[in-house]
């Protein structure tokens, strides 16, 4: 469905429940720096490197 473009939403409620850092450990997987990346400013120093 991603792919081909017939999806309007993908839910990660499960995703984000179980591990809610997981949009910080995509980003840098993704390659985001940590400073581009969303990090609030109390956990930029614990930012993945």
């Amino acid at each position: 469905m991603l792919r081909d473009g017939s999806a309007d939403v993908v839910m990660l409620g499960r995703v984000a429940i179980r591990e809610p850092a997981w949009p910080l450990r995509a980003a840098h997987e993704l390659g985001v720096a940590p400073k581009d990346a969303p990090y609030p400013p109390q956990h930029a120093r614990g930012a993945w490197r």
